[in-house]
């Protein structure tokens, strides 16, 4: 369910739309939910009538020519709206609030989210660190770690020079990733292939955002199992818990979430 152009998106759809509308819709609550795997996200859905769409506003923006320079990826987590039957009679789209966007995405494409609210407890046992250095921040315990500091700098890519952007990743999941590390892509659902046309990652140099993406790749596509160096680690602008990793992997910068690859 990658990005389609419009035309064929909107055919492919409305073709589906032949049958009937199914059961119907889930009550949603305040359910939250998070998305593991961007290749289930319809993002040309609301250009048809597939699902009975709550309200116009939602319809209106549920969708790429409302999202701007927006485009959602594997790990961001959001309130749902509704649940409602694909008109294939088979598939659940799950209407995702993320900011101040609509997602609509298979429920096979996301999973339930605890509540993002900030739990920290006073005795300084989770929360997250950030840091500038060498490795980066230290995260206290249960929490994450994300570092900027020296070691992408040896790149060279444009205007960085030697100061640089990269360090340690560290989370109390049990990995962690760094600058010059060597992981492999294990689920290709967490790429970002047009983030670099967005401000939603701040990429070190200009160079390296226009290499790190789709548009810049020909008939290169990154596949699952395919190696690569990080060379740049950053997180989302809309959810700083999503962390990003820009791989080398040959001629080619790929930007993925950093669920989305394994160390090598």
């Amino acid at each position: 369910m990658r990005a389609l152009p419009v035309a064929a998106a909107a055919l492919l759809i409305a073709s589906a739309c032949g049958g009937h509308h199914g059961t119907a819709a889930k009550p949603a609550g305040k359910r939250k939910v998070r998305i593991v795997d961007a290749g289930q996200i319809y993002d040309a859905l609301n250009t048809t009538d597939c699902i009975k769409w709550p309200s116009d506003e939602v319809k209106k923006k549920a969708g790429y020519l409302a999202w701007g320079h927006y485009y959602p990826g594997g790990g961001e987590v959001g309130e749902v709206i509704a649940e409602l039957p694909h008109c294939d009679g088979k598939t659940r789209v799950v209407l995702v609030a993320i900011g101040d966007h609509v997602v609509p995405v298979t429920s096979k494409g996301v999973e339930d989210a605890p509540d993002t609210a900030d739990t920290t407890p006073d005795d300084g046992t989770g929360g997250d660190g950030y840091g500038f250095g060498l490795i980066g921040g230290l995260g206290a315990i249960g929490g994450d770690a994300y570092g900027f500091g020296d070691g992408y700098g040896d790149l060279d890519w444009g205007d960085v020079g030697d100061v640089g952007y990269g360090g340690l990743l560290g989370t109390d999941t049990g990995y962690t990733f760094q600058i010059g590390d060597t992981v492999e892509i294990v689920d290709t659902g967490q790429l970002y292939t047009t983030i670099n046309n967005t401000d939603c990652l701040k990429f070190p140099s200009a160079e390296m955002k226009k290499q790190a993406g789709s548009g810049a790749w020909g008939s290169y596509y990154p596949t699952a199992g395919e190696t690569g160096t990080v060379v740049f680690i950053g997180t989302h602008c809309d959810n700083s818990a999503t962390v990003i990793l820009v791989l080398q992997i040959g001629n080619y910068l790929v930007p993925i979430g950093a669920t989305g690859v394994a160390l090598y």
